[in-house]
């Protein structure tokens, strides 16, 4: 607690002192504390647990008249909720932006990727070019994937090159990053993404080619998705996806699901990736649903229902979550997910509550 107080006092009196160098000075952040239990999670095997968790994340961007800027995320991360165990403190990222013409150059530890479903959200040290003109965008991107400070040229990087069209709920991105790691050979990811919202209907769809030194295998990987989305009345809406991957490729994206390829509160991390069952590759197939519905401005239903087909083993996913608006940045849900595999002994079911403050 010290830490976290000493940490905002020091932002806040940075802030204070360059303040006539800055037009504008935002601060915003979200926190959370949540509720588990899990079954039969533990290797998707015989196993009960329940437990706690928190978190408080703080963003700080200052902007100067030109438009350049600096940002940083701190987290305070409790972990898990144990009787006094030490809070861990640190950023999720720190970089400056800054804006030359119709080019605007990125340095520090930033978020990068080719497309969601390729290396999403993967926090690393870059350097980023960006030029940007209308509807088109580029970006080179140089990442610091691994430093050896032995002086033995031990260094591993990334290079990633893409383009991005946006214009009129059209959107798309194409993209590929070359590896250079120290003591091996490098090799590729290629990935493309479209994807269309007509007001009344929106479709996506997603591609990727993995190179064999990546996925370890001998054979090229490839994977992919596609995404079907309708409403159903003025406050609802319906999801289908489906997808596959093969030879070793393993997706970054959550699909849509609950417990097959999610990215939620009760997503067993064996299948939390599409392509991997307990961290080992699986050729997969997949298909299902995913829909909302808004109840009143206060409640709101979201529904999953999957199968996949994860090579040695098949299986399907129902999911559910209830959301409640408390008050304007002030929210509660409840959420809960069943799956059963064909080749496991137990079912897989997981339960939780959570409160989230936004500001």
């Amino acid at each position: 607690m010290k830490k976290f107080i000493a940490a905002a006092a020091g932002l806040m009196l940075a802030g204070t002192m360059v303040s006539t160098a800055f037009a504008t000075v935002e601060v915003s952040g979200d926190s959370r504390a949540r509720y588990y239990f899990q079954d039969n999670y533990v290797d998707l095997m015989d196993s009960t647990d329940n437990f706690g968790h928190a978190r408080v994340r703080m963003t700080v961007r200052g902007t100067t008249e030109s438009g350049a800027y600096a940002e940083a995320r701190l987290k305070w991360n409790l972990g898990r909720l144990s009787g006094g165990e030490k809070a861990a403190l640190d950023f999720d990222h720190a970089y400056l932006s800054v804006p030359m013409g119709a080019f605007t150059f990125q340095g520090g530890n930033i978020p990068t990727h080719i497309t969601a479903m390729v290396d999403d959200d993967v926090n690393r040290d870059a350097f980023v070019l960006n030029y940007a003109q209308d509807m088109h965008s580029v970006d080179v991107i140089y990442e610091f994937a691994g430093d050896d400070a032995s002086g033995e040229d031990n260094d591993s990087f990334n290079y990633i090159a893409r383009y991005e069209y946006n214009n009129d709920g059209m959107e798309f991105v194409v993209g590929a990053l070359f590896t250079d790691p120290a003591g091996a050979d490098g090799d590729y990811v290629a990935a493309v993404h479209f994807g269309h919202d007509l007001g009344n209907m929106s479709y996506s769809f997603d591609y990727a080619m993995v190179g064999e030194d990546i996925t370890g295998t001998k054979d090229t990987g490839h994977m992919g998705y596609m995404t079907f989305g309708v409403p159903t009345g003025e406050a609802g809406s319906v999801t289908f996806i489906a997808g596959f991957t093969k030879d070793g490729a393993v997706m970054d994206v959550p699909v849509g699901f609950t417990m097959i390829g999610g990215d939620t509160m009760v997503t067993p991390e064996g299948t939390a990736n599409v392509g991997a069952l307990n961290g080992a590759a699986v050729d997969t197939w997949f298909a299902g649903i995913s829909a909302s519905y808004s109840v009143s401005e206060k409640v709101g239903l979201d529904m999953t229902a999957a199968y996949a087909d994860m090579d040695v083993s098949t299986g399907w996913e129902l999911g559910a979550k209830y959301n409640y608006k408390i008050a304007d940045g002030v929210k509660t849900y409840v959420q809960l997910g069943y799956m059963n595999l064909e080749e496991m002994d137990d079912a897989q079911f997981g339960a939780g509550w959570g409160i989230e403050v936004a500001f």
